[in-house]
């Protein structure tokens, strides 16, 4: 008995020396006289010549990749980790029992790789940007999958620039923050319960030095950052008499 993966064929060979005619289940097939067959289908195959003897022929189903693309992550300066579940089939009998993944990773030599059917992958020294997953299986069989191709997002990180540390006198005012970017977010903290303009620049008048904290948000990915700025305060100048 022989078989063979889907998509594929093997070949029968006759012992006898002469007389070749090649059977199938359904009966005598056409043009097949020669002391080999290639059969590509699943069947019962003979030859009658001066004896008769039959192989069996069987073909083991092929698997099909697959997964579910891991949500998109925010950009994370320690590296982004993405998990991954296996979730391909095999119809018939047989199992999946091999896994290939590739995880398009430009900073690694051939792009990481993984055997595992449930892999992890750290993307350590690449930014924000989308990156090409494939997933390839075999069988029980040693049948191959075609390959599958899905992907995983890294989000970027908005700017969140608070502008540059400045000082003032004491009684003055200073405009800290910048230009707002699109329709991001602000919120302003100076570490008390004070509150402040949902602003991308706002207007400070502090009697001590003070930090401020903006965190800026992107509402179409949740992403948020933040940066300070320290405003100073500087004693009156004494003018002498």
């Amino acid at each position: 008995n022989n078989s063979f993966c889907a998509g594929g064929s093997t070949v029968l060979t006759s012992s006898t020396q002469s007389n070749y005619q090649w059977y199938d289940a359904n009966g005598p097939i056409s043009g097949a006289t020669s002391q080999t067959f290639t059969a590509n289908y699943a069947s019962t195959f003979y030859i009658e010549s001066s004896s008769v003897a039959s192989n069996s022929i069987s073909i083991n189903p092929t698997p099909t990749a697959y997964f579910v693309n891991p949500a998109a992550q925010c950009y994370n300066a320690s590296g982004n980790t993405f998990s991954f579940t296996d979730g391909s089939s095999i119809s018939g009998t047989g199992s999946v029992q091999g896994w290939s993944w590739t995880f398009g990773d430009p900073s690694v030599n051939g792009g990481g790789t993984s055997p595992s059917s449930t892999p992890s992958y750290k993307y350590t020294e690449t930014g924000a940007g989308s990156y090409t997953i494939t997933l390839t299986v075999s069988s029980d069989k040693g049948c191959p999958s075609s390959t599958y191709t899905g992907s995983v997002t890294v989000y970027p990180l908005p700017v969140a620039n608070a502008g540059s540390n400045v000082n003032i006198f004491a009684g003055q005012s200073a405009t800290i923050g910048s230009a707002a970017v699109g329709s991001d977010t602000y919120s302003w903290s100076d570490g008390t319960s004070a509150t402040y303009p949902s602003t991308s620049n706002i207007s400070v008048s502090p009697t001590t030095p003070t930090t401020y904290t903006v965190t800026e948000t992107i509402p179409t990915t949740g992403c948020s950052n933040y940066g300070t700025v320290t405003v100073g305060v500087l004693a009156d100048p004494t003018i002498a008499p």
